[in-house]
């Protein structure tokens, strides 16, 4: 699965739900909006391991891109 989420921590209660539903067995979120504040234990989505995470450095507070 992959998607586009545009700040992911105000959407996160939503990929939680499509992902119980879908069961993909990969997911790739581009567009997370996150910064150094946002810490990995709050991204946690069950089932699902973060492998990868790059936010950006170059954009106030993190806002725009990252992975």
């Amino acid at each position: 699965m992959s998607t586009n989420a545009r700040s992911i921590t105000s959407k996160l209660n939503e990929l939680k739900a499509v992902s119980a539903d879908l069961k993909p067995d990969i997911m790739a979120i581009t567009e997370t909006w996150t910064n150094n504040a946002v810490s990995n234990s709050q991204l946690e989505v069950p089932g699902y391991n973060l492998v990868l995470r790059r936010d950006r450095m170059d954009t106030l507070d993190g806002r725009g891109g990252g992975i």
